[in-house]
């Protein structure tokens, strides 16, 4: 039967608002290479694979450096950077929205395109890294976001099918990446990932008050 069974999250722009703190990273990491860059085009890494983000600046702006090198620098002053960040909250009412599909009986993960530790690190400064058994990077997998590698494994692990799940995004690669993966997927319009276009999402909310469980079941249940 075609029903949810799974709610897998991206992590940066929907359970924390952390993209401000990426695009004050990318700036810093970028301005030590000698390259000053756009705020419209730092929006457009968001939910960007990192070897993807670094083959665009690579190419566009001549470095030298390997795109391995580079993701291993940046990963390095990333994980650094946002362990001196401290506590980070989770966005308003996506506890609440967790603890729901938790009592519900649902499984629950996180598939994002930064680093392992970088993950837990943000899970652990939004004390919500006990929802979540089973997390995933895009440094996991062959084909980052926007490819639907990360969800179709996150769902694999799992142990649920695709159609089964439900995944909430906040850009446009990440919307592509679910959609392509064959899952629903709910957009969420967070002001602070910058001009996204995720139309191509089943669902687009601009709050989580927005969302219950009732409307989570209904994007799975067959239309009769």
């Amino acid at each position: 039967m075609d029903m949810i069974q799974a709610v897998i999250f991206d992590m940066d722009g929907v359970l924390v608002d952390s993209e401000i703190y990426h695009f004050e990273a990318e700036k810093l990491i970028l301005e030590k290479i000698g390259i000053s860059i756009q705020e419209e085009e730092i929006h457009s890494f968001v939910g960007l694979a990192m070897d993807k983000m670094w083959e665009r600046v690579k190419k566009k702006y001549h470095l030298k450096k390997s795109v391995s090198k580079l993701v291993e620098e940046d990963t390095i002053f990333r994980v650094n950077y946002f362990r001196n960040v401290g506590e980070i909250p989770p966005i308003d009412g996506v506890k609440e929205l967790i603890e729901a599909i938790k009592t519900e009986g649902l499984k629950t993960a996180v598939a994002s395109s930064s680093h392992p530790d970088l993950i837990k690190t943000v899970l652990e400064a939004s004390n919500l890294l006990q929802y979540f058994p089973v997390y995933l990077s895009g440094f996991q997998v062959k084909h980052g976001k926007p490819d639907p590698d990360i969800f179709l494994e996150t769902a694999a692990k799992l142990g649920v099918k695709p159609k089964n799940c439900i995944v909430i995004e906040d850009s446009y690669n990440g919307v592509t990446a679910a959609k392509k993966a064959g899952m629903k997927c709910i957009g969420y319009q967070n002001p602070s990932s910058g001009k996204q276009d995720i139309s191509s999402a089943d669902l687009i909310i601009k709050n989580f008050d927005q969302l219950n469980m009732d409307l989570l079941k209904s994007l799975c249940t067959p239309k009769i």
